[in-house]
């Protein structure tokens, strides 16, 4: 029959079972995050540790942040860059129309 002994070992397996989905969880999660970090493709060889790939994800962030501030510094700056060239286009366009039409006003006085 079932004695109280046989309930605490479904207990302890039923404990180890739901630990292995846990544990099983967070290595997936680990995984995941070191597959957003640079060069993890190249070292897939590697084991990466969990601390290691915290650490890396914790230099990693900031990194990132700089690189988001610098590269909208530059788009603005091609932005800019870019309206000014515009301007001078349209300037350039408005004074040779302003000579064309001088050179017409010309020939019809003549």
């Amino acid at each position: 029959g079932g004695g109280v002994g046989q309930g605490s070992s479904i207990n302890k397996l039923d404990h180890r079972a739901r630990e292995r989905v846990r544990r099983m969880k967070l290595s997936a999660s680990y995984l995941a995050l070191r597959s957003l970090l640079p060069d993890s493709k190249t070292a897939y060889y590697k084991r990466w540790s969990a601390p290691y790939i915290l650490d890396r994800t914790r230099d990693y962030i900031p990194w990132l942040q700089a690189e988001i501030v610098r590269l909208t510094l530059e788009k603005n700056n091609l932005l800019l860059l870019i309206g000014q060239r515009q301007q001078q286009q349209q300037q350039q366009r408005a004074l040779a129309s302003d000579r064309d039409k001088q050179v017409v006003n010309k020939l019809k006085q003549t």
